[in-house]
């Protein structure tokens, strides 16, 4: 028998003997009222929805057309307003000047060159880095703060800021050790954490800038005082005679001033040569404080305490 999807009785039963038993035309009447009864609701009149359901139907709706909204109103907030917002809580402390035509872009004031390793040659590709972490100093992240608002403040557009320093990542670089081998790099690590030093007082009291390699970036940096570039290029150089006495090669040795990065702006947008004195007029120190950690691939190395 071959069972018709609309028939409202069970497969392989006649519609009396799913009525009981009961014969005759009144079975058949009942049993046509029956499906008239169960389709009514398909042919005929609208079926009746309760208010619950038109509830739940129009908070589903209301709910889709705010997730639509809420998304194209982040995509717009992050492509176009996200940077005049910034801007705008970035006001400045003290305001940069109106700025000339011939200041846009004017950056001679910076030294040129960077600290980037050469090409190394096959199986040594490991660069050895130390960083003094400054982000916990709060005077740093203070003075480092008003110092990126007259940044900001003074890009005569959007694209003449290329990046901000993150100011809970402040660092200074102690050396660019470039074109080692992973044992030459673990030979440097137990050479250094054997070095007995004691904590060095530092002091980043003015602003300068750098012009990268590729002439389109400058980086506006905090710079150490004379005092404390002493200091730190002492120290730094006791590292690398103590590796040059082990017999490790020093790829790419110090050569700039210690400095901490503030931002890198556009070499052909930013007018650099206005800006840096500005802010080292306005902050005339960043931040003094005792070197007594630092960080060289991925371990801390501690001072000896005073005694």
């Amino acid at each position: 028998m071959i069972c018709a999807i609309s028939q409202p009785w069970p497969c392989g039963k006649d519609k009396r003997e799913s009525r009981g038993g009961v014969d005759g035309k009144h079975a058949d009447d009942q049993a046509m009222n029956d499906i008239s009864d169960e389709r009514q609701p398909l042919i005929g009149s609208r079926p009746q929805i309760s208010k619950w359901d038109k509830m739940t139907f129009n908070w589903c709706n209301l709910c889709g057309l705010v997730s639509v909204v809420t998304l194209a109103l982040m995509l717009g907030f992050h492509n176009a307003v996200l940077p005049i917002v910034t801007r705008a809580v970035l006001a400045p402390i003290i305001p940069i000047q109106n700025l000339s035509n011939e200041a846009i872009g004017a950056h001679h004031s910076c030294f040129a060159g960077d600290s980037d390793c050469p090409p190394c040659p096959p199986g040594r590709d490991v660069s050895v880095t130390s960083l003094l972490q400054l982000s916990h100093f709060p005077a740093m992240q203070q003075h480092v703060f008003q110092a990126q608002e007259m940044i900001w403040t003074a890009a005569p557009s959007e694209r003449a800021i290329i990046r901000m320093e993150n100011l809970s990542m402040l660092h200074s670089s102690l050396n660019y050790w470039c074109c080692h081998t992973p044992d030459e790099q673990s030979a440097i690590v137990k050479l250094v954490r054997r070095l007995e030093w004691y904590p060095i007082p530092l002091t980043i009291n003015s602003v300068s800038c750098n012009l990268d390699h590729d002439n389109q970036t400058v980086y506006i940096l905090s710079i150490y005082d004379d005092e404390s570039q002493a200091q730190l290029w002492t120290f730094v150089q006791r590292i690398e005679n103590a590796m040059r006495a082990a017999g490790i090669p020093v790829i790419n040795p110090r050569h700039q001033a210690f400095h901490s990065t503030l931002a890198r702006v556009s070499a052909e947008e930013y007018p650099v040569d206005v800006v840096v004195p500005q802010i080292h007029q306005t902050i005339p120190r960043f931040a003094s404080f005792n070197m007594t950690v630092f960080e060289i691939a991925g371990q801390l190395i501690y001072a000896q305490p005073f005694t």
